[in-house]
C-alpha cells in the first residue's frame, strides 16, 4: 500500500494540544477538536485534493466518451476564378456545404462508457482507501500525543514532589535528623523521574 504523508500535520496536532489546555481525560471536548484536526487534514492534504480531482475528472469522462463524435461541417467550392476569388464572377461557380455525422460501430460507445465507469470506480475507491487511512493515522498520532502529554504531565507533578522531599532529606541530614542514604534514595527517585521525563520527551519528537 502507498505510503500515506502527512508530515507536518503532527506538529500541528502537538500545537493544537498545548494551545488547547487540554485535561487529560477522554472528554466531549478533546472528541470535539479531534474531529476539527481530522476536517482541517482531509482539507488540506495534496494527495487526498489530487485524488479527488481523479475522481471527478473519471466521472466527467464517462459522458464525454458516451457521447456521439463531433459532426463534421464541410464546404466545397468547385471552378473558382484564382484571378479575383469572386463567387460570383462565373456561372459555372459552384458551392458545395455539407454536415457529416460519424456513428461509431453499434455497442463501441456502451463499451467506452463501461470502461469509464470501472475507471471512475476505481478511482472513488483509491479516494476513499486515502481518506481513510489519513483519518486512521491523524487519529493515532493525536491519541499518542494525547497520552504522552498525560504522562509528562504526572511526570512533572512527580518531579516536584520529589524536589520537595529531597530538600527535605537534605535539610534533615544537615541538622543530624536524617541520614545520608534517605537523601540519596530521594536523589535517586528524583533522577529516575527524570530520565522518564527524557524518554517520553523522545517518544513525543518521534510522533511529531
Amino acid at each position: 500500500m502507498k505510503k500515506i504523508m502527512i508530515k507536518g500535520f503532527f506538529f500541528g496536532i502537538s500545537l493544537f494540544l498545548v494551545s488547547s489546555n487540554l485535561s487529560f481525560s477522554q472528554t466531549p471536548d478533546s472528541t470535539l477538536l479531534l474531529d476539527e484536526l481530522i476536517q482541517k487534514v482531509l482539507e488540506q492534504n495534496p494527495e487526498l485534493m489530487a485524488s479527488n480531482k481523479d475522481w471527478d475528472a473519471s466521472k466527467t469522462k464517462i459522458s464525454q466518451v458516451k457521447a456521439l463524435p463531433d459532426p463534421t461541417l464541410g464546404l466545397n467550392i468547385m471552378n473558382l476564378p484564382i484571378n479575383s476569388f469572386a463567387l460570383d464572377q462565373e456561372p459555372m461557380t459552384g458551392k458545395q456545404v455539407s454536415l457529416m455525422q460519424p456513428f461509431p460501430f453499434p455497442g463501441k460507445l456502451s463499451l467506452k462508457g463501461d470502461i469509464a465507469k470501472s475507471e471512475s470506480e476505481i478511482a472513488l475507491h483509491r479516494y476513499r482507501e486515502l481518506k481513510n487511512q489519513l483519518i486512521k493515522n491523524t487519529s493515532q498520532a493525536y491519541y499518542d500525543l494525547y497520552y504522552i502529554d498525560q504522562a509528562l504531565a504526572t511526570v512533572a507533578k512527580n518531579q516536584e514532589l520529589l524536589k520537595e522531599f529531597v530538600e527535605i532529606a537534605e535539610t534533615r541530614y544537615g541538622v543530624g535528623k536524617g541520614t545520608q542514604p534517605d537523601v540519596l534514595r530521594a536523589q535517586v527517585a528524583l533522577s529516575k523521574m527524570i530520565d522518564q521525563e527524557l524518554k517520553l520527551l523522545q517518544q513525543r519528537e518521534a510522533v511529531q
